[in-house]
């Protein structure tokens, strides 16, 4: 299936907010996981949502405590 952008990022938010699952929205809109996957990267980034967690070392290494 071929979706709008506006689409992918409302299937985006679907799974963002635990509307759906990663595996069910795959299954509804007939697209892999991985597609999935980047509409909610999409979906993120609209919202200006950091994809990657700031790491609290100045490494970027997280160290266990």
């Amino acid at each position: 299936m071929h979706y709008t952008p506006k689409e992918r990022i409302d299937i985006g938010r679907k799974v963002f907010t635990h509307e759906l699952s990663k595996e069910d929205a795959a299954r509804k809109y007939e697209v892999s996981v991985q597609s999935i996957i980047n509409y909610v990267k999409d979906y993120m980034k609209e919202n200006h949502i950091p994809v990657v967690p700031e790491a609290t070392d100045p490494l970027g290494i997280q160290t266990p405590n």
